[in-house]
């Protein structure tokens, strides 16, 4: 099995079990994916292989040149693959937990049960003893009257313990996280700039409202819009908490609130952006000092495509598979940090 010819640090794999254990003795230790050493809570701790560092210069000089996850592709592959390994585990954890809860649940039922059959078969007794000495019958000779057991048969309740999670701040940018309140943002500025520079929602801008909101036309336009979008939202750094798998097109790598990373679908993510990016554009049409920021046909143009992408948000994540792979490329680290 490959698990067993796997290096649990770096996630290096070997042809056989014995080069596997000559790598893990080397004087040089391998480079760990995450360093488990690191304090979670360090205040300048690298996002990608998650050494800490005592100074802020210190972890922009590592991680803009001398990681080795961030500054290359086969790193970022294997936090890709880190990360989906965790996931797997941490699903599988889980899943024995809850069997394990279902099972001490009815243990301890079974437990209760059998209390309660004693305690019921202890009162039927006690019931005959003393009908039998309220009829003047004879006590049997070794009888004994057992004192009866309290039961409680109320319902037990577990009570989780829970951990917060302390957000930590480990970038050289704020990351901005992906499951925080601003996963993605545009503003009106970033809408006008798009319509006063992009040819294809130039044109679109023109149409007539028939014509934006026809079903063969329009979708090609729409979808334009939706990753010129993105991409300027993406231009600046602290908004870049998406990467795309350098082996998987169909997975992406989004950086969550509380450091970790997590492996999603790259459809899903697509839908979660242009979600994002349909209610900045609700937002702008609804405020009037950010409306009055647009031409005048690009606000019947925003409002016309908002409809339309809300009428089939998965028909545009479809036509948007490509161009958003070859964006996603483009924000790795490796890249952005050129």
């Amino acid at each position: 099995m490959a698990a067993d010819r796997t290096c649990p640090k770096c996630g290096s794999v070997f042809a056989y079990p014995w080069k596997l254990k000559r790598h893990q003795q080397r004087k040089t230790s391998c480079e760990p994916i995450l360093d488990a050493n690191a304090a979670p809570d360090a205040a300048h701790k690298c996002r990608y292989c998650g050494r800490a560092f005592t100074t802020q210069q210190a972890l922009s000089r590592h991680t803009l040149h001398r990681c080795k996850i961030a500054n290359s592709e086969e790193g970022m592959e294997k936090l890709f693959e880190h990360t989906l390994q965790r996931q797997l585990a941490e699903q599988k954890l889980a899943t024995e937990q809850q069997k394990l809860a279902a099972e001490q649940q009815k243990l301890a039922a079974e437990r209760q049960s059998a209390k309660v059959d004693a305690l019921q078969a202890q009162v039927a007794e006690l019931a005959t003893l003393l009908k039998g000495q309220l009829a003047g019958a004879p006590r049997p000779a070794g009888a004994a009257i057992e004192r009866a057991v309290v039961v409680n048969a109320g319902p037990t309740t577990n009570i989780a313990q829970q951990t917060n999670n302390v957000q930590v701040t480990q970038n050289i940018i704020q990351i901005l996280p992906w499951d925080g309140d601003r996963r993605i943002s545009v503003d009106a500025g970033q809408i006008a700039a798009a319509f006063a520079e992009n040819g294809r929602l130039k044109e679109y801008a023109g149409w007539s409202d028939h014509e934006m909101v026809d079903p063969d036309r329009a979708p090609p336009y729409v979808a334009e819009l939706y990753v010129d979008l993105t991409k300027r939202a993406h231009a600046d750094p602290s908004a870049r908490n998406v990467y795309l798998n350098p082996r998987r097109s169909d997975q992406a790598l989004v950086h969550m609130a509380g450091g970790k990373w997590e492996v999603l679908p790259l459809g899903e993510t697509t839908r979660l952006l242009f979600d994002g990016i349909t209610a900045d554009l609700r937002r702008v049409t609804l405020t009037a000092t950010e409306l009055k920021q647009l031409p005048a046909e690009a606000q019947n143009a925003v409002s016309m495509a908002k409809l339309m992408y809300q009428g089939e948000p998965e028909e545009y994540v479809v036509r948007a598979k490509g161009p958003m792979s070859a964006h996603l490329v483009n924000t790795a680290p490796a890249v952005s940090s050129a």
